[in-house]
C-alpha cells in the first residue's frame, strides 16, 4: 500500500477516528472528575554511608567499603523507614498532637467491621500511601506520602520522617 492510498483510506474514516478520540477524551475527563484529589508530600533524608562499623574498623580491609555493602546499608535504612515500629511511632506522634489523620475510626469500622487492631490497620493503610525511593549512587532517601488532604499528607510525611530519625538515634 502506498502513501496516497493510505491517506485516502484514513480520510474516508475521519469521522470514525474523530468519534473514537472524542469518546476516549470524554472518558478521561469523567475519570479525572470522579476520582478524589490526591496530594503528595515529600521528605528527604541523607543517610551517612561512609560511617563505618566500629567493629569492622578494627579489621584490615575496613578501609575499602564496597558498593554492595553501601547498597545493603541503604536497603536496611529503607526497610527501617517502612517498618511497623517506625509507622506506629508516627501514629503515636500524630495522636499526641491531636491530629485528625490519626483518628480514622469511622473508616476503619466501615472497612473492617471492627475486626482486628486499629493501629495495625492504620499502619497498613499508611504503608499503601507511602513511597520510599533511594537516589541512585548516593545516600539520599526520598519519602512520599499521598493522601486526599494536602496538609494531611505533609503532616504524615513529617511524622514518619521524625519517627524514623528518633528510631535511628
Amino acid at each position: 500500500m502506498d502513501w496516497m492510498r493510505m491517506c485516502r483510506v484514513l480520510s474516508g474514516r475521519r469521522r470514525l477516528m474523530a468519534a473514537v478520540v472524542g469518546v476516549l477524551l470524554a472518558a478521561g475527563v469523567a475519570v479525572v472528575l470522579l476520582l478524589p484529589n490526591r496530594y503528595t508530600a515529600t521528605a528527604v533524608v541523607l543517610v551517612d554511608l561512609n560511617q563505618s562499623d566500629p567493629l569492622a574498623a578494627m579489621s584490615a580491609n575496613a578501609a575499602a567499603a564496597s558498593p554492595a555493602s553501601m547498597t545493603g546499608a541503604l536497603s536496611t535504612q529503607i526497610d527501617l523507614l517502612t517498618s511497623s515500629r517506625v509507622l506506629l511511632r508516627a501514629l503515636q506522634s500524630l495522636r499526641t498532637n491531636g491530629d485528625e489523620l490519626a483518628d480514622q475510626r469511622e473508616l476503619w469500622l466501615k472497612s473492617t467491621r471492627g475486626q482486628g487492631d486499629y493501629d495495625a490497620w492504620w499502619v497498613e493503610r499508611l504503608r499503601e500511601d507511602l513511597v520510599v525511593k533511594p537516589t541512585r549512587e548516593s545516600g539520599v532517601i526520598t519519602l512520599s506520602v499521598s493522601t486526599e488532604e494536602a496538609a494531611g499528607s505533609a503532616r504524615a510525611a513529617k511524622a514518619v520522617m521524625q519517627a524514623y530519625l528518633d528510631t535511628v538515634l
